[in-house]
């Protein structure tokens, strides 16, 4: 889980000392630990790996129906270089 420091403090668990305005990766558990006491320390950054559906891989912006063979570009080396003709 990723969370953004609000306040600064101290983690009790880790011994580190975060920055307001940081962004710090922790485990589900800590970040509702660190979520949860009193002070508003941080808020849960949108968007983060672990807050994806899992099962779900996330869209990108090539179509679905490219075969992956036909993603390199034109002046890619062909693989077998004796067959290269010129």
């Amino acid at each position: 889980m990723k969370l953004k420091v609000l306040k600064r403090f101290h983690d009790k668990v880790t011994g580190a000392l975060y920055n307001v305005g940081s962004e710090i990766e922790v485990s589900d558990k800590r970040g509702a630990e660190i979520l949860a006491a009193p002070g508003n320390l941080a808020v849960k950054v949108e968007g983060s790996k672990n807050d994806e559906p899992k099962g779900k891989e996330p869209a990108g912006d090539k179509p679905a129906d490219v075969p992956p063979e036909s993603e390199g570009s034109k002046n890619d080396e062909p693989k077998d270089k004796k067959n290269k003709n010129k």
